[in-house]
C-alpha cells in the first residue's frame, strides 16, 4: 500500500502546474511569445512523468529494504 500512495504528489503537482500554464495562455501569448505555453507544458509534463517513474521505484525499494531490515532485526532479537 505504501508503494502506491505516497508518490502521487508529483503527478498531481505536475498536473496543477500544467493547468496553471494553460490558464496563463493569454499572458504568455501577448508578453512572451505566441504558443510558448505548448512548449512549457511539454517540458513540465515530461519531467513529471519521468520523475514519477523513478520516484515510485525508489520509494518501493526503500519500503522493501526497511521491511527486510525490520524482519532481520526481529530474527536477531528472537535468537537472543
Amino acid at each position: 500500500m505504501l508503494c502506491s500512495t505516497k508518490p502521487i504528489a508529483i503527478p498531481c503537482g505536475g498536473l496543477a502546474l500544467v493547468f496553471l500554464i494553460r490558464e496563463l495562455d493569454y499572458f504568455l501569448d501577448t508578453i512572451v511569445a505566441d504558443n510558448v505555453w505548448q512548449i512549457l507544458i511539454a517540458v513540465v509534463g515530461s519531467l513529471a512523468v519521468a520523475r514519477t517513474d523513478s520516484l515510485v521505484r525508489w520509494w518501493c525499494d526503500l519500503v522493501r529494504f526497511c521491511a527486510l531490515r525490520r524482519s532481520r532485526t526481529v530474527l536477531d532479537v528472537d535468537r537472543g
